[in-house]
């Protein structure tokens, strides 16, 4: 990939020759056609080509992206416990997608449920 940036600063102005945009802020505003819309405490809270939302967020109390809605397609929720881990991600049914296992602060497996709906579980080996 080729990285363009501006001589007089290190904002990110083009990648492989797509225009990037961006707010006071730092926020990415612009990539080629796609804009990017922000909440008032400068989290991305939709997408969009042209004039349409191709997909939406929602954020919780504490800043979490809780909801994930693609404007085709089935919207994601996002579950964090009471100390900020990731609990897991579930259809707008409740239906589980993925789910961690924490060990104190430490995530060691995470279940993945495909489309077949057979649970698979891959072990994580944290580093500390």
């Amino acid at each position: 990939a080729s990285y363009t940036y501006p001589a007089d600063s290190h904002r990110l102005i083009a990648v492989d020759g797509q225009a990037r945009n961006q707010d006071a802020a730092g926020n990415t505003t612009s990539i080629g056609s796609k804009t990017f819309a922000y909440n008032d405490a400068n989290r991305m809270n939709a997408v969009k080509q042209g004039s349409a939302v191709v997909e939406s967020y929602g954020y919780n109390h504490r800043g979490e992206r809780v909801l994930r809605a693609p404007a085709s397609g089935d919207a994601q929720v996002t579950v964090y416990d009471e100390a900020g881990q990731w609990v897991g991600n579930y259809s707008a049914t409740g239906q589980a997608q993925q789910q961690a296992i924490w060990l104190d602060n430490y995530p060691v497996a995470l279940i993945q449920t495909p489309a077949t709906g057979v649970p698979e579980l891959a072990y994580i080996q944290p580093d500390h």
